[in-house]
C-alpha cells in the first residue's frame, strides 16, 4: 500500500474534525449574535423606559410611582450588566472555538500537502519504473506489455 493511501483515513478523520470544529464555531457565533441582540434590546428598552420616566416626572409623580420607576430602572440596569457578562462569556467561547477551528484547519491542510507530495513522488517513481521497463524492452527488442 502506498504512503498516500495509508494516510487517506487520517486525512478523512482530520477533515471530519475540521468540519465539526467549523459547526461548533458557527454555533458559538450564533449564540454570540443572539446575546448581543438581547443586550441591544435591553438597552433600547431601558432608554425608552427612562424617557417615559422623565416625561412622567415632568408631569409630577407621587412617591410610590417614583419609587416603582426607579426600582424598575435598577432591575433593568442589573439585567443589562448580566447580559453584558453573558456577551463577554459568549465572545470568549467564540474566540476559543476560532482558535480550535484554525488548529484543525491547519492540521488538515498540512495532511493534504503531505498527501499531495507523496502522490507526486509516487507518480514520479511510477514514471521512472515505466521508463526503465520501456528502456529494458527496447534493449531486448521486445514490446513492453500494455494494459489493454
Amino acid at each position: 500500500m502506498t504512503g498516500s493511501k495509508r494516510l487517506r483515513p487520517i486525512a478523512r478523520l482530520a477533515a471530519d474534525r475540521e468540519r465539526q470544529a467549523a459547526r461548533e464555531l458557527a454555533a458559538t457565533l450564533r449564540e454570540l449574535d443572539a446575546r448581543l441582540q438581547r443586550l441591544h434590546e435591553l438597552g433600547a428598552y431601558r432608554e425608552e423606559y427612562a424617557q417615559r420616566f422623565q416625561a412622567a416626572s415632568a408631569r409630577g409623580l407621587d412617591a410610590g410611582r417614583l419609587r416603582d420607576f426607579r426600582s424598575f430602572l435598577a432591575r433593568l440596569d442589573e439585567a443589562i450588566v448580566q447580559q453584558e457578562q453573558l456577551v463577554a462569556a459568549a465572545r470568549r467561547e467564540w474566540e476559543d472555538c476560532t482558535v480550535r477551528w484554525q488548529g484543525t484547519r491547519s492540521r488538515t491542510r498540512m495532511l493534504d500537502k503531505v498527501m499531495e507530495r507523496l502522490r507526486r513522488e509516487e507518480e514520479r517513481v511510477a514514471r521512472r519504473r515505466e521508463q526503465s521497463e520501456s528502456d529494458e524492452h527496447a534493449q531486448r527488442g521486445t514490446e513492453p506489455p500494455t494494459d489493454r
